[in-house]
């Protein structure tokens, strides 16, 4: 496919720092996804401005990606920019109280090196997969607590290269949603720092309490298969919709590639060949036989982006 223009004025602008066509798979905790025209992994803020900058002034489509959890990236793959932060995102550290993490790290690092400090507030969050940035843009949590709750403040890069901190006053959150106040799209500024005031504990206590949470997880749901996690929200708190879809008989359930997981009926993981049309398939036939059997309308979890079909 030939690149338009502003792709290679962008490009020559970084030698080295683009990938062309690159599969997004292999970025996918669902192993699926066609490829991005461009991506990227800046290592610090100032590459990151200067990108950011440039593909504005080039109008050059840019999508954020995360850890590639909660996500399912159709086969067509993704027009214009991808960027993904790189290890220079992925520091963690205490400051007293304080938990600040870099946006690329992993959630559950960032929990088990709190509790390993003695501050506790984030431990039900250590068996959820992704990275802090992810988790705060969807305020993933679990019924203990959620992603947002303790935190203090954010630094991010708006679509211009511009960066700055925005504190609690500036964003509301709620059941797996954030939002800016200044009605800002989440996906338009890039998260690059978290900072949570946590409580104080015991770490040996916090820590044990991880390790028996993270078992407890992992004989519950499919957490070594190639999945998103969960796939809708749940209706009601006391109503999940893995009992849903469970109690339907929808368990083992496939649309090629695709299948309903039997340990965990809100997962629906990818057997080694699906495609995204096959989890897509799959996620729009269970929302029916849901609404069929029990009258509720399922609200999808995972975020779907890209196009529908290959390039």
């Amino acid at each position: 496919m030939q690149q338009p223009p502003d792709y290679h004025k962008l490009i020559s602008r970084f030698p080295g720092v683009f990938r062309e066509n690159e599969t997004l798979a292999a970025h996918s905790r669902f192993r699926v996804g066609g490829p991005a025209d461009l991506f990227c992994c800046p290592e610090d803020i100032l590459t990151l401005t200067k990108i950011m900058a440039a593909a504005k002034e080039g109008d050059i489509p840019v999508f954020i990606m995360g850890g590639g959890t909660n996500l399912l990236i159709r086969d067509g793959g993704l027009r214009g920019l991808v960027v993904r932060l790189g290890n220079g995102f992925k520091y963690i550290r205490t400051e007293g109280r304080q938990l600040i993490a870099g946006c690329a790290a992993k959630l559950p690092r960032a929990c088990l090196h709190a509790a390993g400090q003695g501050l506790t507030g984030l431990e039900s969050l250590a068996g959820i997969p992704g990275t802090v940035g992810g988790a705060i843009a969807m305020n993933a949590g679990t019924p203990e607590g959620a992603a947002c709750e303790r935190l203090e403040s954010l630094v991010v890069c708006e679509k211009d290269g511009h960066v700055h901190t925005l504190k609690g006053e500036d964003f509301t959150f709620g059941y797996r949603h954030f939002h800016w106040k200044d009605g800002t799209p989440v996906e338009n500024r890039i998260l690059l720092e978290a900072r949570w005031l946590l409580d104080t504990g015991n770490a040996a206590f916090l820590k044990h309490k991880i390790r028996s949470s993270l078992i407890r997880r992992k004989a519950s749901q499919p957490v070594d298969a190639a999945s998103a996690g969960c796939i809708f929200k749940n209706p009601l708190p006391d109503l999940p919709a893995g009992r849903l879809i469970d109690e339907a008989g929808l368990k083992g359930m496939q649309r090629g590639g695709a299948m309903v997981s039997r340990r965990h009926a809100n997962f629906i993981v990818n057997r080694g060949k699906a495609r995204a049309a096959d989890i897509l398939s799959l996620m729009t036939w269970i929302q029916q036989e849901i609404m069929d059997t029990h009258g509720i309308t399922l609200e999808r979890e995972v975020r779907i982006v890209g196009e529908n079909t290959p390039c």
